[in-house]
């Protein structure tokens, strides 16, 4: 059979760039540490090589979860580490050792220059068109050396000062001087990310648009390029609702629950929301919790009536009797496989039937 016109293209660019123009398969994660979150993401963890924002208020759980996600990647493999860019000067070590991070794979970066940030991390590129660079970043040193690099914390985009502010007396600083400053840095950053599978996490704060007057009144520091650069947009959220508070014995606040909107997402669909709880010394918590209304999201425990849990020949009356007897590592991660394969064949939540009917149609 003749080779069509199209073939003939298609088979040219493959010897001439070497790539085929397909999909290069499933998108390679990294668990986010919550297993809710996970869910709401779409592809069960944080995607490798891509920008990712984590905006909230302030206490809102966002360098923990940033944390969190250090740790799951270090716990793949012992050569796992990762880079931890403190423009705030706040890095606590000791609070990030309890939290279960190894701080000796993690390289703390102590600035806030932007451009001394994306230098670091991006090289600095040679005056000249088409010559090396002058200086080649860690992420440069990467793609040629893979060492095991996986996650980039900048914490926090407000925090960093751009190349105008520096120059400028303090109060005599020009309009969104970041705002023009990042739509250059981060195309730098973006195609090295992608050649890494290194995951950038860009921690944002909310703040009160003073001038707003309808609508959502905050916003978040940075402009509009983060945004649009950014793939994954994960708004933290922390009600001061008593009933969302977790205390100990002695009545003090030790946790919270924590509302998760995924304001952008490219990976899967956007706009899911979720919750889950943190300790602020242990990281997640209640993940039996979690797991458990995700069984019965997707159906893989069976729910008769309103107060009946049933899996396989297993039955338990009562949330609290259930979520109990789920708490062990092997019941929940049986029951996570189970989530996973439903939710990959798109399996649809169980309805809750009413006792009495289920009574009657077992006795006909």
């Amino acid at each position: 059979m003749a080779e069509t016109n199209r073939q003939k293209i298609w088979n040219s660019m493959k010897k001439i760039y070497g790539n085929d123009g397909h999909s290069i398969g499933n998108i390679e994660v990294i668990n986010s540490g919550s297993d809710s979150l996970n869910d709401a993401l779409g592809v069960w963890g944080l995607p490798k090589g891509r920008i990712i924002q984590f905006a909230g208020k302030e206490s809102s759980g966002k360098t923990l979860m940033s944390l969190i996600a250090i740790k799951e990647w270090q716990k793949l493999d012992p050569e796992n580490w990762a880079i931890f860019v403190d423009a705030e000067y706040t890095y606590d070590k000791f609070w990030a050792k309890q939290l279960g991070v190894d701080t000796d794979r993690v390289f703390l970066i102590k600035e806030n220059s932007g451009v001394e940030i994306f230098d670091q991390l991006c090289g600095i590129p040679n005056k000249e068109l088409g010559k090396a660079k002058a200086k080649p970043g860690i992420l440069d040193l990467e793609k040629e050396n893979p060492s095991g690099l996986g996650i980039i914390v900048i914490d926090s985009i407000a925090g960093m000062i751009p190349p105008i502010t520096m120059t400028k007396e303090v109060g005599n600083t020009n309009i969104a001087p970041m705002g023009r400053f990042l739509p250059d840095a981060l195309p730098r950053i973006i195609p090295l990310l992608s050649q890494t599978g290194v995951i950038l996490i860009a921690i944002n704060q909310v703040r009160v648009d003073v001038g707003k007057m309808w609508g959502d009144p905050t916003s978040t520091p940075g402009g509009k390029a983060l945004k649009h650069y950014s793939s994954v947009m994960v708004h933290f959220t922390a009600s001061e609702s008593k009933k969302n508070l977790i205390l100990n014995s002695s009545e003090d606040v030790i946790g919270h629950i924590v509302g998760a909107r995924i304001d952008k997402n490219k990976v899967g669909p956007p706009r899911r929301v979720c919750s889950f709880s943190i300790d602020y010394t242990n990281g997640v918590i209640n993940r039996n919790i979690e797991i458990g209304e995700l069984a019965i999201k997707y159906g893989v425990i069976e729910r008769p009536n309103n107060t009946s849990y049933v899996y396989g020949e297993e039955r338990w009356v009562g949330k609290d009797n259930f979520f109990n007897s789920i708490n062990n590592d092997v019941m929940l991660n049986e029951l996570l496989e189970k989530i996973k394969v439903a939710k990959l064949n798109c399996q649809d939540k169980v309805i809750v039937n009413n006792e009495e009917n289920l009574i009657e149609e077992q006795g006909e």
